[in-house]
């Protein structure tokens, strides 16, 4: 067997294996953060008036600032609560409310809900003056 097939074999096996283990209580698993980011550049971080999160799946979350820039916020972070929709609204002083949906899903075998983001766990904030998923 090639080193390659060899390695992709482990893999498939090791999935598999992981997933079994989840049933087992003695078994710990390895989890991911289920923190959810929000990326603000640092110039347009002091214009960021309002974050509000709704949806089933966040609407009751807390969001806190991690990286405080100024009069403003550059890093923001929330966990859902429930598996389901969760809208964020960022509103700015400086153009239009800046808006990301996804969905909050359950990992077998972790504790939270995890965001499905095309970028993992980090919603960004686009620079001026492109905002792509802005709304007016």
């Amino acid at each position: 067997m090639n080193p390659g097939a060899r390695h992709a074999l482990g893999a498939v096996l090791f999935a598999f294996a992981g997933t079994a283990a989840c049933d087992d209580p003695g078994v710990e698993c390895v989890c991911a953060d289920p923190t959810i980011f929000i990326t603000v550049p640092a110039d347009r971080a002091a214009t960021v008036v309002d974050v509000q999160l709704s949806g089933q799946g966040c609407a009751t979350s807390p969001v806190a600032c991690l990286e405080p820039v100024g009069s403003g916020c550059a890093k923001l972070a929330f966990r859902g609560t429930a598996v389901g929709s969760c809208m964020v609204d960022v509103e700015l002083d400086s153009g239009p409310t800046f808006d990301e949906s996804f969905e909050l899903v359950p990992y077998p075998c972790c504790p939270g809900v995890y965001g499905e983001l095309a970028s993992g766990n980090t919603i960004a904030v686009p620079d001026l003056p492109d905002d792509g998923g802005a709304t007016e």
